[in-house]
């Protein structure tokens, strides 16, 4: 018998026919076994979504938090600032009231100084009103003394030239000296009054009783 012919070697750069595309299968529906596994797969996404709600709620719950915070710190600074300002208003009163009180007792003080300048002014006119009615009351003693010793010199050289009776003296030169000795003692007791000008003169009548008085 003849051996069978063997086949010949293909080609080395021959490439391989295009395979066609095997096309899809409806997926056939799960097992039982499949559906208890895809369930015991869904148990961490459920895990997870309580983790990510609970850290939303703590989000939002801190977010709260920070929002309430803000308002207290507004509400402080709102009210510091007030009552900031209910001090300033204090202590600009405060001043101002010392400020018046200041100036009243400045005034108070100015006051008091000028009546005491008025009552020192009123004192001095006072005393110089007394020195004028003292001066012009010594003067007029002394012209009532320069007067009387005038008078008595006058009468006493009057008495001197008349011959005494019975004596070869004046018999009037007694009398003389007792008028004399009681014009003196008049003038040193009379004072002028106010009324009556410096070197006015006036007429004094004396009458002596028989007992002397």
């Amino acid at each position: 018998c003849h051996p069978a012919p063997l086949p010949e070697p293909a080609p080395e750069d021959s490439v391989p026919p295009p395979q066609p595309i095997p096309e899809p299968r409806p997926q056939d529906a799960p097992t039982p076994q499949q559906a208890q596994a895809q369930e015991r797969v869904a148990q961490p996404d459920k895990v997870d979504q309580d983790r990510v709600d609970a850290l939303a709620i703590s989000a939002e719950k801190a977010k709260q938090e920070q929002e309430a915070k803000r308002r207290q710190e507004q509400i402080d600074l709102t009210e510091r600032k007030r009552q900031e300002e209910a001090e300033q208003k204090l202590r600009l009163a405060k001043q101002q009231e010392e400020a018046d009180a200041k100036k009243k007792q400045a005034a108070a003080q100015q006051a008091a100084d000028d009546a005491e300048r008025q009552k020192k002014i009123a004192d001095i006119r006072r005393q110089r009103e007394q020195a004028t009615k003292e001066a012009a009351l010594a003067e007029q003693k002394l012209r009532q003394v320069a007067a009387a010793r005038a008078q008595q010199a006058s009468a006493a050289a009057a008495t001197s030239a008349q011959p005494t009776a019975g004596q070869g003296g004046t018999s009037t030169d007694l009398a003389a000296k007792y008028a004399a000795a009681i014009q003196q003692k008049v003038l040193a007791q009379w004072v002028r009054p106010p009324s009556v000008p410096p070197g006015q003169k006036c007429t004094i009548n004396i009458r002596q009783l028989p007992g002397g008085s």
